[in-house]
């Protein structure tokens, strides 16, 4: 599966948590299925909640696995399809809990089987044709530069991760290790549940020098839905001895905010009120 975002290519992958691992749409022959076409139609529709435009033939991939305690062959086959929009329709189920859009260059680092990274090498020159072929709109393509991502050095990569995803409702999108390096990216909730990283991402690293802490102006902004939730943040934060600002009112712009520490010690935050962020007054 792929759709144009800004008028770059962008792949589907899906997690399957029985295997805890990611890897395209697929699924088994059923009786009432016309054709193996009709089924990956069918199996990307249940997996996904989309419906999609099937284009070329990739060919087949073929693999062993082991059913039953014993080896066997498994055969799958493949096509480019194209989905319009994005997984507004899907919703995580006990087979497929999460799913991602993802540039084809990062893919081979997400996926976790060799045979799926040789299909998408397959796919490659067709996919880059219909891409080619794809009618533009005036939006697709960006030609200002976009933030995109703020990375910081961290002393422990689990501590900031769970600090992030408790205080800061972040979602873990992305993890790797290379070289002694272990990376974490860190995104939008609303954003991950549709199925990708959002347009900013977290980026967190352990095992290089981490950043002098962000403070005692820079910091990190968050927004949230209500003064309450202000008011909870900081009672959590002096409870864990992180509190840096407690709730104030800063005017009509900046809003109601608290401030709390990071495990680095850099400044992270909470305002409510303030006209930035999906938590924004509507005037």
């Amino acid at each position: 599966m792929w759709r144009l975002d800004r008028g770059r290519p962008l792949i589907l992958l899906v997690h399957r948590p029985r295997y805890d691992d990611w890897s395209f749409p697929k699924g088994k022959l059923h009786d009432s299925d016309a054709d193996l076409r009709a089924c990956a139609v069918r199996e990307v529709r249940e997996e996904t909640g989309t419906d999609v435009d099937v284009g070329p033939l990739v060919g087949d991939s073929e693999y062993r696995v082991t059913r039953k305690g014993r080896a066997a062959r498994k055969v799958v086959t493949y096509w480019l399809m194209r989905a319009e929009d994005g997984v507004e329709g899907f919703c995580p189920n006990d087979e497929v809990d999460a799913v991602r859009w993802v540039d084809p260059d990062v893919a081979p680092s997400v996926l976790t089987y060799d045979h799926d990274r040789d299909v998408l090498r397959q796919a490659a020159p067709l996919l880059a044709r219909a891409v080619d072929g794809t009618p533009r709109s005036s939006g697709d393509v960006r030609t200002d530069p976009q933030l995109t991502h703020l990375a910081l050095g961290v002393s422990d990569l689990d501590a900031s991760v769970a600090f992030y995803s408790d205080f800061c409702g972040m979602v873990l999108v992305h993890k790797r290790e290379s070289g002694g390096v272990r990376v974490a990216w860190l995104g939008d909730p609303a954003a991950a549940a549709c199925g990708g990283e959002g347009d900013f991402v977290l980026v967190l690293a352990e095992g290089l020098s981490p950043n002098a802490p962000l403070g005692p102006f820079a910091h990190l902004g968050f927004a949230v839905p209500s003064r309450d939730a202000v008011d909870d943040l900081a009672a959590r934060g002096r409870g864990d001895g992180i509190l840096a600002l407690a709730p104030t009112f800063e005017g009509p712009i900046v809003g109601y905010i608290c401030e709390v520490f990071d495990p680095d010690g850099n400044v992270c935050e909470f305002s409510f009120g303030q006209s930035l962020g999906r938590h924004a007054p509507l005037s």
